[in-house]
């Protein structure tokens, strides 16, 4: 052990641990040689992993050494603890790796949202940081490539993204859609037996000129697109190929024909004349008898008799322009003339 646990400090929703280290000597970043000569020191704290669901936090008693070498450009420097502090961090390693891994899995909102129900307050800037900071993985040896475009900004801007089709995982990705570029990136790269792309011209140039030997296969997706094309094409084309006439066509269902209506039956009219003439509506009396609802009674008010009838006269007198007309004034408006009778 590097460090020293000098105190405890539990307080409601975090507890505190103070620790100083024990090396007698510290290594001079620049100059890597070894000073043992103290300049004073100060106090640090760093942010570690919870503990039963609190916060940790480590005051750091950090010791400022002066540099022997004379020829240095760092007159002094601060010692670190191997394991536990790194130079201008916040918090410790263990709790960095973790909030790494937060970050890969989850992402930024997710994984703050995460962090800090598990008592690691984090930003999504922080994780987004830590993730960034991460070297780019090594390649494996490649035998199945996927190639598609991608876009950075739609209609202006693409690039190329690469994929190893084993693992589903992307493993490179290129700043734009060239066919020079693509090939460059697989004639550094050999052993590449197949390479599954679109059906764009560049990449089928790429292949041939970076990886001639591998087999060019389309990948699933373009050829159900290329597949829905071709049918509405056709579908389109031959659409008055689909037309019947309604003779032609018979109504059925899953299980067999259409049931008819119910028919009418001498119970059945019997049973609604009763209904009706405790005043139920007729098609209300026919949905609950289960029989065809009546068609309506035309209303005999609105029956002409004849032209002798009563009331189509009244209603041709009523209809007449006659009645509209108005007699002339007797006696002439103020400011006007009379008429002049002939």
């Amino acid at each position: 052990m590097f460090a020293r646990l000098e105190s405890i400090d539990v307080r409601a929703d975090v507890v505190v641990f103070a620790v100083a280290s024990t090396l007698l000597t510290a290594t001079c970043p620049r100059c890597g040689s070894e000073s043992a000569r103290t300049h004073g020191g100060y106090r640090r704290t760093l942010a570690d992993l919870p503990i039963a669901g609190r916060r940790i936090e480590l005051d750091v008693g950090v010791r400022r050494f002066r540099c022997l070498d004379s020829g240095c450009p760092a007159a002094t420097f601060a010692e670190q603890i191997p394991g536990l502090t790194v130079p201008f961090a916040r918090r410790t390693k263990p709790q960095a790796r973790a909030l790494t891994e937060i970050g890969l899995a989850l992402a930024g909102r997710s994984g703050s949202r995460l962090a800090a129900t598990l008592g690691m307050a984090a930003g999504r800037d922080l994780l987004l940081g830590l993730v960034r900071a991460q070297p780019d993985p090594e390649i494996p040896a490649l035998t199945a490539l996927g190639i598609d475009d991608f876009a950075l900004r739609r209609g202006h801007r693409y690039g190329t993204i690469l994929i190893d089709m084993k693992t589903h995982r992307p493993i490179d990705v290129l700043p734009d859609r060239q066919s020079a570029t693509v090939a460059a990136w697989l004639a550094d790269r050999c052993g590449i037996e197949i390479v599954c792309r679109d059906r764009a011209g560049a990449y089928s140039e790429a292949i041939r000129t970076g990886a001639p030997d591998a087999v060019q296969v389309a990948d699933r997706f373009h050829l159900w697109r290329n597949l829905g094309k071709a049918v509405d094409k056709t579908v389109r084309v031959h659409h008055g190929c689909l037309r019947q006439s309604p003779d032609d066509v018979t109504t059925e269902t899953v299980d067999g024909p259409v049931a008819a209506e119910p028919a009418e039956t001498a119970e059945t009219a019997e049973t609604t004349i009763p209904l009706t003439a405790y005043g139920h509506p007729s098609k209300l009396a026919a949905r609950t008898l289960g029989a065809p609802c009546p068609d309506p009674e035309p209303d005999s008010r609105r029956q002409d008799d004849g032209p002798d009838c009563p009331r189509a006269a009244a209603r041709s007198a009523h209809r007449s322009p006659l009645r509209h007309r108005r007699a002339p004034r007797a006696t002439p408006r103020p400011g006007r003339r009379p008429l002049q009778q002939a």
